[in-house]
Order: structure tokens, then sequence, then C-alpha cells
């Protein structure tokens, strides 16, 4: 599988600036390099001892904010 460590790789190969990924169900939200990561974990089946979440992506102007939003019932 494509670990976290491939996928920084890929994103600098690609010269990508952003990366949005999801398979792991386990929450990231961090910038590495000038590259955001996000993944927005799970809100029917969470791994890792994460809660349920998704994740907002904003881009205005520019410029991206992300965030992972914990979501309870």
């Amino acid at each position: 599988g494509m670990g976290l460590g491939t996928i920084k790789q890929k994103a600098r190969d690609m010269g990508a600036n952003i990366v949005l990924f999801g398979h792991t169900h386990v929450p990231v939200n961090m910038e590495e390099n000038g590259i955001l990561f996000l993944n927005p974990g799970s809100l029917t089946s969470p791994r890792g001892g994460s809660a349920r979440s998704y994740a907002l992506l904003e881009i205005e102007k520019g410029k991206a904010a992300a965030s992972v939003i914990e979501f309870s019932l």
C-alpha cells in the first residue's frame, strides 16, 4: 500500500500543493515543506483510535485552510 512517506514523495515529485487522501480512515491535517496533506478520517469507520471525523478544506484567493472536525452523535 501507499504509506504517508510514499504519498509525500509522490507529492514532491508532482509539485503538488495539496494532497487529499482517505484510505486509512485515520485523520491527518499537516503541512510539510509547503504541501498540505489532508485525510478526513471517517464518519462511519474511524481507525487508529481516532474519533469520527470529516474534513473541511477552504481555498480562497490561492490560500488553503483545512480542518478536521470531530463528529459526535
